[in-house]
Order: structure tokens, then sequence, then C-alpha cells
């Protein structure tokens, strides 16, 4: 995500992170929030979300500029411009994104909030492979559009509820066999409600609901709960159930050309596939001592999940040529532990250790032969 916008590819999913629209001297701060919460952060969080988060437009002033210029025809700048030409390939690189977002305060419980955002990646791609000219063209878009109410309900509360709209298209002629654009329509509905009660215990309790064009509509709960015993130590409980909903790439791949250079082998989507789903049990603890120079963050977490896209087995056509074909049978239960200390003396030294184990064992319905 980029400022709460979403930016995974509509076509086979991912991050295009060699053409997000923004340069690192854009960037204030990255979070990352670890587990699944589709009811805060939107569709398909579904092991954990990335926020990039740039400067606000009062940061800085005036106008700014950068250029990098390198050997092998590298170019990189503010705006940004790249191709790359040889005698049997050619391939142009564009992308465009837009982001406008309104914010009003309607008073001190209450505020409004509106957001548009605008994605659109294009590939322009030709190159000879084993004689055979190959036009290798490809579009993925996003619009979503957003309205949000933040208020406090009753004391010691606040909520924040909205409505959404998105809508994916993506054209990729090589890999779906059909010139045609492809098209997802997602509606969502999404509410979250903060208690704090009894000075030691805060409550979330939130969910989204979606539905779009592949799949059923769905439902994607959370509950949470912190117990503050001191002042200085919280015992955290969560479980969200989440999903993520087949990409374009995925319902419509049809691959009847194989190239050595490009893709080996022949693809078939049955068309049908679920969203995967997962349910998160969490149990944590926070704890700062020594006048808040030691940290310690602990979490066990146990992920169950269903449904999920796998490429179990090759088959052979009738020109004895190798299709692989998507199924929707996988189930995986996730297993682990996170612990970290951070201990600063002062102020300019700062000492921190992670640890993590995760146990991930796959049940394959249909395993590879």
């Amino acid at each position: 995500m980029v400022n709460l916008s979403i930016f995974h590819l509509s076509s086979f999913g991912g991050i295009p992170w060699t053409d997000l629209p923004i340069v690192i001297e854009d960037i204030d701060r990255i979070e990352v929030i670890r587990g699944p919460n589709a009811a805060t952060y939107g569709p398909n969080s579904f092991m954990a979300v990335i926020n990039i988060i740039t400067k606000h437009t009062a940061q800085d002033q005036g106008v700014q500029a950068s250029y990098r210029a390198g050997t092998r025809d590298y170019h990189r700048g503010m705006l940004r411009y790249g191709s790359t030409s040889d005698p049997v390939r050619t391939e142009r690189h564009s992308s465009f994104s837009q982001l406008l977002r309104w914010e009003h305060q309607v008073d001190n419980d209450q505020s409004i909030a509106t957001q548009f955002s605008f994605q659109q990646q294009r590939v322009d791609e030709d190159f000879i492979s084993d004689n055979i000219n190959i036009k290798n063209d490809q579009l993925s878009e996003r619009i979503d559009f957003e309205i949000e109410h933040v208020f406090v309900p009753f004391e010691q509360a606040w909520m924040i509820w909205g409505v959404g709209v998105r809508r994916d298209r993506f054209r990729l002629p090589f890999y779906i066999s059909d010139n045609d654009d492809k098209t997802n329509m997602q509606y969502r509905v999404f509410g979250n409600l903060e208690w704090r009660f009894l000075d030691q215990f805060t409550l979330n309790l939130g969910a989204l609901f979606e539905r779009n064009s592949y799949t059923d509509p769905d439902i994607s709960p959370r509950l949470a709960l912190n117990y503050h015993f001191t002042k200085q130590q919280t015992l955290r409980f969560a479980v969200p159930r989440t999903s993520r909903i087949p990409v374009l790439g995925e319902e419509h791949l049809d691959i009847l050309q194989a190239i050595p250079s490009l893709i080996p082998v022949l693809g078939k989507s049955p068309n049908d596939l679920e969203a995967e789903t997962a349910i998160t049990f969490d149990v944590g603890y926070l704890g700062r001592f020594l006048e808040d120079k030691l940290l310690v963050d602990m979490k066990v977490s146990r992920q169950r999940f269903r449904h999920l896209i796998n490429i179990p087995d090759f088959t052979l056509n009738d020109n004895k040529q190798p299709v692989f074909r998507y199924d929707n049978d996988n189930t995986a239960t996730m297993l682990s532990y996170e612990l970290q200390l951070g201990y600063r003396p002062t102020r300019a030294t700062l000492f921190h250790f992670g640890y993590s184990y995760v146990n991930i064992p796959v049940v394959l319905i249909n395993p590879l032969n």
C-alpha cells in the first residue's frame, strides 16, 4: 500500500516494486502490520500489510528534481523514463498513478473522508523466439473509490465505517488467448469499533463485507482484546478471518502457445476458483521495563488456510504437450513464534534482538506425481 492505497496488480497479483510511482526521497515512513486485518486495511490483507507513507506537501516547498544515470542505459528520476532495445527484443514499461483524498473535520468527535485512486501499468514488448515474432503487450489497471466516517459512538470509544468500490481491468492477450479486456468489480462495506472499558481492557471489533464479479460474497470479521494489567505491560488476543480473491490472471489463464524464452508450458484456469481463506489465533505480550529502556514483544500465532490456489500437476493435451491447471483443494496450518527485544541505554545507543520461527506443514490433495 502507498498512503493506504492498494497497489496489487490486478493481473497476477504482487507488487510492481520497480514501477511504484514514488522515489525514496518521497518516503516519510513505512508501516509494517503483522497478521491479517481486512476490516481495517481492505481486501487481500492476507498475511501482513506494508504501508508506505509519503511526505506531506507542506513538508517540501518549491521545486525538486533528481536524475540518475548509469551504464547499460540505466536512468531514474522523479519523472522517470526508461527504454531498452536490442536486435531481438524491444520492451517499454510505463506506469501512472493518481491519489486524491479529501478530509473534513465535522467536530471534535467525527470526521468524513473520501479517497479516489487510479493506477495503471503498461508493458509494450516485441521479441523473436524460435524464429517466431511474439507481441507480449500487457495492461493492468485499478480504479478505487472509498468513503469513510469516523465518530465517537459513546464514551471511551471510537468507530470507523465506510463503503468502497473498485474496478480491476487487465489485458494479457498471450496469457489468456483473448484480446478483450477482463474486468472485476468489487464492492465493500467495512467497520471497526474500538472501545476501552474498565480502564484495563481495549476491545476491537470489526468486519469487512465484500462482493465481486467472480466469487461468492465474503465477510472477514476481526475480534481483538488488549488487557493492560499494568501501565507497562499488555496481553493481546486476536482472532481475525480474512480472504484473498483470485486475481484476474488466475481466473482467466489460457495459454495456448508455449514460448521457451517466456513460458515453456501451456496453462488453463478452471474459471471457477474460490477465494482463499485464513483464520488466525494470536496471543501476544508487550512489556516495557527499566524506565522504558527495555522493550519485550512476544507473539504466538496459529493460522489455518483453506482453498489455497495451487498448480498441482501437469497433464498432457492431444498433442502431448504439458498443460498446468490451477486448483483450489489445498489446505495448510501455520504455527509461528516471534520475539523482539530492544534495549536503549542512551538516546544514541540501541541494541535489538529478533527471533522468529515458522512451521507450515501443507496438505496436498492432488500432489505431484
